[in-house]
This record gives structure tokens, sequence and C-alpha cells, in this order.
């Protein structure tokens, strides 16, 4: 499994977390096995070159909030209530609001619930 933070949820998180050493990314993606296990770390840097993931604790928190997201996910075939995620959303500013409904589109089969944990871990909420 593949998680995706964009440009935009970086950002976020760089602003709830001013001292964060992020080194210009520009998105960055974790790739996990079945366990849980980190396997890949990917990302783009402005004007190219290679991210340092070894040793950014900032970046060792984002691994962690997406890897968070195994211990939270729904039983097979289990379906989100479409008026529950509603409800959660609304109790969000339009700018959070906006940021969860990204981060759900971003990531197939993404739960709203799933999506709000995951910023939060990341300090991004």
């Amino acid at each position: 499994m593949k998680v995706r933070f964009t440009r935009s949820q970086l950002e976020m998180f760089q602003r709830a977390h001013p001292d964060a050493d992020l080194e210009g990314l520009l998105d960055v993606a974790f790739e996990f096995d079945r366990r849980g296990n980190l396997v890949d770390a990917q990302g783009t840097v402005q004007g190219g070159g290679e991210p340092r993931f070894l040793g950014n604790p900032w970046l060792a928190r984002l691994a962690a909030a997406a890897r968070s997201r195994f211990a939270r996910r729904p039983a097979d075939g289990e379906a989100a209530v479409v008026s529950l995620d509603e409800r959660r959303l609304s109790q969000y500013a339009s700018e959070d609001r906006e940021l969860i409904e990204r981060a759900v589109a971003d990531h197939p089969g993404l739960l709203v619930a799933e999506a709000i944990h995951m910023l939060d871990e990341a300090g991004g909420l």
C-alpha cells in the first residue's frame, strides 16, 4: 500500500510545525507491505535532487502517520456511511475540510475518518 502526501498537505504540516525541515519537498510517498512495514519512500524536491529521508524526524513523523492507517482499516466489505462522513466533515473549518477531502480523493479507498486521523497525527489539523 502506498500513502502519498501532496504539496498542499505538506504545506499544512509545515504551517502546523514551522520548525519542520522538509527540504523544499513537493510531495512524498511511503510504501508499506501488508504488515505495515515501511518498504520504500520517495519524494520530489523543488529544483530537483534527492530528498534526505534518513535522520529526518519530520519525515519519520509523516511515515508514522501514514502507517497508523493500518491499525484503523475497516474489515473487508465494511462500507463508509456517507451521512457519518458528512457529520465528521461538518466539525471542521472549510480549509481543514478541503484538506480532508483532498486526502480522500488522493487515496482511493481511504475513509474520511482515516484521513482525519492521518492528518491529525501528522499535525495538519
